[in-house]
């Protein structure tokens, strides 16, 4: 949709230079387009809207502007107009890139690369929401870890990093592209998981818990993990209620004797 907005108006500014003639200078507006099409689409659509912008231009002096003392004065005027788009969209691109790596910073773990607790709760109320419209169904996973402090006691602080990271790592290569890995804080961490049911959740949480221990038993890590599981379709639950719900089935592995899953 951007880029046939971006074009249009590109296509539209281009048609206005041409019908005015010489009296009239639509130059500045080509910048609106060229803004549009490289912080919708990126530096490439930045730079396709400036080449076609300058392009326009050229043809529109060419056929109906300015009578020139020399030709070469119509291709100088290009250049310049070109490189000139060329850089805005150049710097539109570099700050939206910024902008973007901001926005993940703040959404991000910076330990695991997991989402944050306040990410996560973002996306859990958007599944609420979701839920509540269509009547989908959910699946949030409390994940735990046992013996962890030992790592830290025994092995440092960086060791009980390497394990944190480890588990994220596993999670995600266990799950859709979907859905969401947050660390809730310490070595808890939590999986939503939409449009899944009973059964679903099941099956790739057991999948993710079985990849977890596989890594960190490989790496000589005495850990388990303790899952708590929920589903949910209930429209009146909160962000707080379903997570808790989850954490309350993670507190039941782990009194039970640790090491493993239970589910609502």
């Amino acid at each position: 949709m951007a880029l046939v907005v971006g074009f249009a108006l590109v296509a539209g500014i281009g048609a206005l230079d041409i019908l005015t003639g010489p009296e009239l200078s639509f130059s500045t507006f080509y910048l609106i387009p060229i803004f549009l099409l490289t912080w919708s689409v990126g530096r490439g659509g930045g730079f396709l809207g400036a080449v076609t912008s300058a392009g326009l231009r050229m043809f529109a002096d060419a056929f109906g502007g300015p009578a020139y003392s020399h030709a070469a004065y119509l291709y100088v005027n290009a250049a310049i107009r070109l490189s000139l788009f060329v850089a805005v969209a150049l710097v539109l691109a570099a700050l939206r890139l910024l902008v973007d790596q901001q926005r993940s910073l703040a959404a991000t773990d910076h330990l695991t690369g997991a989402a944050n607790s306040r990410a996560f709760r973002e996306a859990v109320q958007t599944e609420i929401a979701r839920s509540r419209r269509y009547g989908r169904r959910y699946a949030l996973a409390y994940f735990d870890l046992d013996n962890f402090k030992a790592v830290n006691d025994s092995l440092g602080h960086a060791a009980g990093d390497a394990v944190l990271r480890s588990v994220v790592t596993a999670i995600r290569s266990n799950v859709r592209r979907l859905d969401t890995v947050g660390r809730l804080g310490g070595d808890e961490f939590a999986l939503l998981l939409p449009e899944t049911d009973r059964a679903q959740a099941i099956a790739a949480v057991s999948k993710a818990r079985a990849e977890i221990l596989k890594e960190l038993a490989a790496k000589g890590w005495n850990v388990t993990v303790s899952v708590g599981v929920c589903t949910a379709a209930d429209t009146e639950k909160s962000v707080d209620e379903v997570i808790h719900r989850a954490d309350e089935l993670m507190y039941a592995a782990k009194v039970s004797g640790k090491n493993e899953i239970r589910w609502d």
